[in-house]
C-alpha cells in the first residue's frame, strides 16, 4: 500500500511477480521510506483480556482446544509473584482446566 501511495522508494524486487486476469506486477522486496514515520508515543494494541484471546484465536496455548470466551482465562507463562511482567510476550490463552 506505502508503495502504490509513493510514501517508499522500491530498492529491489522478488524474482516472483503478481498476476490479475489481465495484468502483472512486480513484487517489492526492498523498501526505503521516502519521509520518516514518527512512531514515538504509539503504544500499539492494548494488553486486554480480550486482545490476547482474539491474538490466540480463543484456543488454549497448552491443550490447543477452541473455547467460547466465558471458559478462558489469561495465563502468565512467568508468573508475577515470581517477577514475570504483564506484557504481551509474557501471556497467553489458557482454558479453565490447564491453568488450574
Amino acid at each position: 500500500m506505502l508503495w502504490l501511495q509513493e510514501r517508499v522508494e522500491v530498492l529491489d524486487f522478488h524474482s516472483a511477480q503478481v498476476r490479475s486476469i489481465s495484468h502483472t506486477f512486480p513484487l517489492p522486496s526492498v523498501l526505503k521510506l521516502k519521509k520518516y514515520i514518527n512512531v514515538r508515543g504509539h503504544r500499539g494494541v492494548r494488553l486486554t483480556r480480550q486482545n490476547i484471546f482474539i491474538r490466540d484465536a480463543f484456543q488454549c496455548q497448552y491443550c490447543h482446544s477452541f473455547f467460547n470466551k466465558r471458559d478462558l482465562t489469561v495465563d502468565h507463562v512467568h508468573p508475577l509473584s515470581k517477577g514475570g511482567l504483564h506484557i504481551w510476550e509474557n501471556v497467553v490463552t489458557a482454558c479453565n482446566k490447564c491453568n488450574n
